[in-house]
């Protein structure tokens, strides 16, 4: 019986992870021993940089991704209904940033979440980064109470409080072509609109990772860098991504035996001349994608140099080849340490006390789904 009223608690809850070039949906159980995931899929959409044919494109890879999913999901014998949504836009299909305000008091004063939403607030206020009518989301990324942090502020005493705000935004036209699909998909639920950027901060604090660091987005067909100095971000793009990559290293290979020939190489079992060829290919374009990282890195480490901490956002088959690219020594000349990055790569094993995956999920779904977990126990 107990067995049984435990599942009449949990609750479905679709995830949708959109980066600019392709988009996934996972379908979760969440219940009262964490969130575990039914089915999922991710479906290309192809490499269109025109804005009108992007969101047409996007639009068509997330219906058939849903449909994927929702179908998995029945050959599980899943049942219940979705009524909420979790959706994860990824730069540059959204744009973020970050303020900061402070209040004075002339007593100690008992802190209170009213207080914390209007400092909030006149961070944003302050702010010119984004479009105030396209808001995606907005919330107090940083809180300090006497110029010391605090997660939990409501209810504490203070005579100064400090608020860092995050905020993003997004294309109305997008939002609104997103939205049509997921009620399509889902209809009658309600939906909780996320940045990646967002995302990835949450779970940067829930795993104990220091958020002051460079977090490198590998998408399909570009590579995002966020560079967060605790007060503010800078952020660029490179136009690098898996796909890419995969098609440099390629030779005459498909991309699944790509990707094979990577895992091999990375785990240093590479045999026959074609896992060769594509070692050979790697060493090749290493010193160009350095170039490439490198130029984009220059004018934003100009006014302050880069935290030496480098968080790492890509597929498994390319994450240890791009773990070991940002390890070199040539971007030492922008850390602020002078020393070579020290390149965290986010892992299904770190995300595993949010996220139950029966099967392995594409790093930024699983991230995205974690998410859920992570706002749900902070909530609770």
């Amino acid at each position: 019986m107990e067995g049984v009223l435990s599942r009449r608690r949990d609750k479905t809850i679709a995830v949708v992870d959109v980066e600019s070039g392709s988009a996934g949906v996972a379908i979760l159980s969440l219940g009262q021993t964490g969130a575990r995931v039914i089915s999922h899929a991710r479906i290309s959409s192809g490499n269109s940089s025109e804005a009108g044919m992007q969101t047409v494109a996007l639009s068509t890879a997330l219906r058939s991704a849903a449909k994927q999913a929702l179908e998995f999901a029945a050959l599980a014998e899943s049942r219940q209904p979705i009524k909420e949504v979790y959706a994860v836009l990824h730069a540059p299909l959204v744009h973020s940033g970050m303020a900061r305000a402070s209040r004075l008091f002339d007593n100690e004063t008992r802190i209170n979440d009213s207080f914390i939403g209007q400092v909030a607030k006149e961070a944003f206020a302050s702010q010119s980064t984004i479009e105030p009518k396209h808001l995606l989301e907005a919330y107090a990324y940083q809180i300090e109470l006497n110029g010391y942090e605090t997660n939990r502020p409501d209810g504490k005493y203070a005579h100064q409080i400090d608020v860092t705000a995050f905020f993003s935004d997004c294309d109305p036209e997008l939002k609104n072509a997103l939205r049509t699909e997921i009620l399509t998909a889902f209809p009658a639920s309600s939906i909780v609109w996320r940045s990646g950027m967002r995302a990835g901060l949450t779970v940067l604090q829930a795993t104990s990772q220091e958020r002051r660091c460079v977090t490198v987005f590998v998408g399909s067909n570009d590579t995002y860098v966020t560079v967060n100095y605790g007060d503010h971000i800078v952020q660029c793009s490179v136009p690098e991504g898996s796909k890419t990559i995969l098609t440099k290293i390629a030779s005459a290979n498909t991309a699944e035996e790509t990707r094979a020939f990577l895992r091999m190489i990375a785990n240093d079992a590479c045999e026959g001349e074609k896992c060769t060829a594509v070692q050979k290919n790697l060493a090749v374009i290493e010193p160009e994608l350095a170039r490439a990282f490198g130029e984009s890195f220059g004018p934003l480490s100009l006014e302050r140099r880069f935290p030496d901490k480098l968080v790492l956002v890509a597929d498994a088959d390319v994450s240890t080849f791009l773990s070991q690219l940002f390890s070199r020594i040539d971007f030492t000349q922008f850390t602020a340490t002078t020393v070579p990055f020290s390149v965290h790569v986010i892992s299904a094993v770190e995300l595993s006390p949010w996220l139950s995956m029966p099967e392995p999920m594409d790093t930024s779904l699983s991230i995205a789904s974690a998410l859920v977990n992570i706002e749900r126990s902070t909530e609770a």
